[in-house]
């Protein structure tokens, strides 16, 4: 598990998989398959790390849902990772959602609102990325609580971003005890996931 910024950065381009006819690093496989028609982020040095490779099989269309569903392991994402389905793909990006915008902190005014870093870099996905049209966009998925103390004004609510952290962890499966991970047929998780993909 990487424990370091430059462990981070190089971690994901050493596992590869083999998908399909093709071989690719869980690197590529986010950015030039799942994130493919997505922008890069916006960190000056993430646009010189990150593969250039083109793959018949990347998606063709983007979805900002997918920065919540992607989870590295950062202490700075949820603990807990989906096996996503094609029958409830859309709901599960919705909940994927929720649960990484658990973290948000809303000000006692209702006038600023602290997102995840990833609402940053990955900004322009989120609509023309003004921080209303991020702001717009996440609102239905923030706790009901944080909901209720949000100015009703998005338009005038000021956005920060919360630091990230690049130290990883282990991650459970949403809704599975540690007990039940172990029974869990990797094989038939990892055909799911292509399958959604491919």
């Amino acid at each position: 598990v990487p424990a370091t910024v430059f462990e981070f950065v190089n971690h994901f381009g050493k596992i590869a998989y083999e998908v399909d006819d093709d071989i690719m690093s869980l690197k590529e496989l986010e950015h030039n398959i799942i994130r493919a028609n997505m922008t890069s982020p916006s960190q000056f040095i993430g646009r010189f790390v990150l593969p250039k490779q083109v793959y018949k099989n990347a998606l063709r269309k983007g979805d900002y849902r997918f920065n919540f569903a992607l989870n590295c392991g950062s202490l700075s994402n949820p603990g807990t990772i989906q096996v996503y389905t094609a029958t409830d793909f859309d709901f599960q990006l919705d909940e994927a959602s929720r649960e990484y915008l658990k973290i948000v902190e809303v000000s006692s005014s209702g006038r600023t609102l602290t997102l995840p870093k990833i609402c940053q870099w990955y900004k322009n996905d989120f609509g023309n990325g003004r921080n209303q049209d991020i702001v717009r966009l996440v609102v239905k998925y923030l706790r009901e609580k944080d909901q209720r103390c949000l100015s009703p004004f998005l338009s005038e609510v000021r956005v920060r971003h919360m630091g990230y952290e690049y130290k990883c962890r282990h991650l459970q499966l949403a809704g599975l005890s540690s007990i039940d991970v172990a029974h869990v047929d990797i094989q038939q998780s990892t055909e799911k996931v292509e399958a959604l993909l491919f």
